[in-house]
């Protein structure tokens, strides 16, 4: 009997610990930085900066955001990327948490948005009109990409689109050559064999660079192990490999980068959780590769 209490008290023990350190481990935003090679990047665009905000979720980072609006002012980058789930259904439909940060930061710098499967959407799913949350992006300055935005620098340009998942090609970009730098924006990753496919039949935008976010990592992820489950649109989420959950990733000659985000979704307050997950926000730095 004293064997099973003291086995009991010693488990008890990890699970708090755990849970003590998870917390913490929650409660500071990292920021990954990631240089991505681009072959024949304009020098006007080499060092060009991006940093990657993704899957908030309706999650706060200290009152009205101030830690995450504190980083973000800290940091030197040239675009700001919101790929997505920045609100949550279940918790933050109209995106409250998201227009916090947004109304705090500056907004002298480019700022694009897509909206991803928790939203906060900017077309209402029945009707297809642009919803509130839509105006008051743009009222921000936001680029809500329905055109692609095109920055240029000296004679080059940078073309960023919102590219719709595999299922629909981005439009406008009928006027895009091979000197433009090409970047989309997306929510859910794509996977190795749809790029494959995708180079060789041509049906896919030329891009230099592609944003994502969606896994959250993995979510709930294994010390010295990784992710053990992602919602993947193509079935395979189940102890996926651990190199497509997040981070760069090479697929036929298409750069992929996946945040892992900053918040967490789930159905119940137990299942919303990331575990040994920290959140972080994404700083890119195109580099010229010849």
């Amino acid at each position: 009997m004293k064997r099973g209490i003291m086995v009991g008290i010693v488990i008890l023990s990890i699970v708090i610990g755990a849970s003590i350190y998870n917390y913490d481990l929650n409660q500071t935003i990292r920021v990954v930085e990631e240089d991505v090679d681009i072959f024949h990047l304009p020098e006007a665009f080499n060092e060009f900066k991006i940093l990657q905000v993704s899957d908030l979720h309706g999650f706060y980072f200290g009152k009205n955001q101030e830690q995450l609006i504190e980083l973000t002012h800290q940091l030197d980058y040239d675009l700001l990327a919101l790929t997505g789930d920045l609100g949550d259904l279940d918790t933050d439909p109209e995106g409250e948490a998201m227009k916090v940060f947004l109304t705090g930061i500056s907004k002298d710098k480019p700022i694009v948005y897509v909206e991803g499967n928790h939203g906060p959407f900017i077309k209402d799913q029945e009707t297809g009109e642009k919803t509130k949350t839509a105006y008051w992006l743009e009222e921000q300055g936001v680029h809500l990409l329905e055109a692609p935005l095109i920055l240029e620098r000296e004679d080059s340009r940078l073309v960023v689109a919102y590219q719709t998942e595999p299922f629909a090609r981005a439009e406008g970009l009928e006027s895009v050559t091979e000197e433009d730098v090409l970047i989309g924006v997306m929510h859910y990753p794509l996977d190795e064999l749809f790029y494959q496919g995708s180079r060789q039949s041509g049906t896919f935008p030329p891009y230099d660079l592609i944003l994502a976010g969606h896994y959250h990592g993995g979510q709930w992820r294994i010390p010295f192990y990784g992710a053990i489950f992602v919602s993947d649109i193509y079935g395979n989420g189940w102890f996926p490999s651990q190199s497509r959950v997040s981070g760069l990733n090479h697929y036929a000659g298409y750069n992929q980068y996946v945040s892992r985000g900053l918040g967490a979704s789930g159905g119940t307050p137990l299942l919303k959780q990331r575990w040994f997950n920290p959140p972080e926000v994404n700083l890119l730095t195109l580099k010229a590769h010849d």
